[in-house]
């Protein structure tokens, strides 16, 4: 709950919760909660509770109280909806795309050792890229021909040196078109030039196919 003081209908006192301090400007200092409202503050005005009817904003709105006024015995503050700032909404467009860029990086790919008759659903992660990189430098250095490899479905499946590199490969151009994908968005958000030019964007279309729209098209 919150309070104010008020006097021929302007507040003469912050909005404040019941504080310490409010209360000693309501000349009720010791007093753990408020009194019975509304309270006439000798000298000062009518103590009132704060009611705020608020408004439904957009991540491109912001919300601004207005002045308030006496209804009842109460202290109403609307609010009014405004657009945020241009420049202050590219900043979040740009890192909500960062977002949607590190999910479908991170979705996994369908890959085909075998030119599509046998398919698996690869991890593509950076801590599974990071230990793809690892397998074949492993196979390089040693000379052995084969690598078991764990799928996304945590089935093992026995790969060849040249498999290991062709799977690692379409993760690779999967995670490329992603950063080509978030560069073209974000040349898109810097070229707005108005909050409804940045609403029109769709920030989920363009992307590398998911994963599971990827097994869908099968």
């Amino acid at each position: 709950m919150k309070y104010v003081i008020e006097k021929n209908g302007s507040a003469v006192s912050q909005v404040s919760a019941w504080t310490p301090a409010f209360a000693k400007k309501c000349k009720l200092s010791g007093n753990a909660s408020a009194p019975a409202l509304p309270h006439t503050v000798k000298g000062i005005g009518i103590l009132r509770a704060v009611r705020v009817e608020r408004v439904a904003v957009t991540g491109f709105q912001m919300a601004n109280d207005n002045p308030g006024v006496v209804v009842g015995d109460e202290w109403l503050i609307t609010q009014s909806v405004q657009d945020r700032p241009l420049e202050q909404v590219k900043v979040t467009l740009v890192n909500k795309v960062k977002l949607v860029r590190d999910r479908i990086v991170s979705g996994g790919v369908i890959w085909s050792p075998d030119g599509g008759n046998t398919t698996y659903e690869v991890q593509s992660d950076k801590d599974s890229r990071f230990e793809m990189a690892g397998a074949v430098q492993i196979l390089e250095h040693t000379g052995a021909t084969e690598q078991g490899w764990r799928m996304l479905d945590n089935s093992m499946v026995v790969l060849s040196l040249s498999q290991l590199k062709d799977m690692g490969v379409a993760i690779r151009n999967h995670v490329n078109a992603c950063f080509v994908r978030q560069a073209e968005l974000e040349a898109i958000i810097a070229g707005a030039a108005t909050v409804d030019d940045l609403h029109a964007i769709d920030l989920e279309a363009g992307w590398p196919t998911e994963l599971a729209d990827q097994a869908e098209a099968l």
